[in-house]
């Protein structure tokens, strides 16, 4: 078994923000509002919805791998004044990874490879163990491109509370194996 590990996002990687009057308008908005480099999840009873991108080069894991397990691993809590959060990690279809564009925040793809609950304000160690969704979105020899939302904007259920969690230092790892090479055993005299 191989492992991928990388805490290194491509520059598109950020948090993309949508404010809106309803909350059918804000989920369903073409592009943020605004873009931050740091990351939270949020959705809250203003109408606020905060996506957080990873884009990652994941060109290292050969294209004959077979994925096994997909984990995010990041150090997460919930705001003051805020709920307990749940997060899910989703895939995306950004379509430039180099630069933070407005249109990424529509490019999320709302089925969960997995989720944790944020249950604290205590800045602790959180880990999102893949479901067997998430291990087709790693792009062998590529990029693969990933995110953060929260279970109202994941579900698309208005929340009667505030979500809201800081994520930082994200890490996705992602264990893989190779096919065997095999070896061939000769016996007798005649080759």
């Amino acid at each position: 078994m191989a492992i991928f590990t990388s805490s290194t996002f491509l520059g598109a990687k950020g948090r993309y923000k949508v404010t809106d009057g309803t909350w059918a308008t804000a989920r369903a908005q073409a592009s943020s509002e605004q873009d931050f480099a740091n990351f939270e999840a949020q959705s809250t009873t203003g109408f606020n919805i905060q996506r957080d991108f990873f884009p990652i080069d994941t060109s290292s894991i050969p294209a004959t791998a077979t994925i096994i397990t997909v984990t995010f691993n990041f150090d997460g809590k919930y705001e003051a004044g805020h709920t307990g959060t749940e997060v899910h990690l989703v895939q995306t279809t950004q379509s430039n990874t180099g630069t933070r564009t407005a249109i990424d925040y529509s490019s999320v793809i709302f089925t969960s490879g997995g989720s944790v609950t944020i249950p604290d304000a205590g800045a602790t160690a959180r880990t999102i163990t893949g479901n067997g969704t998430s291990l087709g979105w790693i792009v062998k020899e590529g990029i693969t491109k990933l995110a953060i939302i929260t279970t109202a904007d994941q579900t698309n259920t208005q929340p009667g509370t505030q979500h809201w969690a800081t994520i930082t230092n994200p890490e996705l790892v992602v264990e893989y194996t190779l096919p065997s090479t095999g070896n061939a055993v000769f016996m007798g005299t005649n080759f």
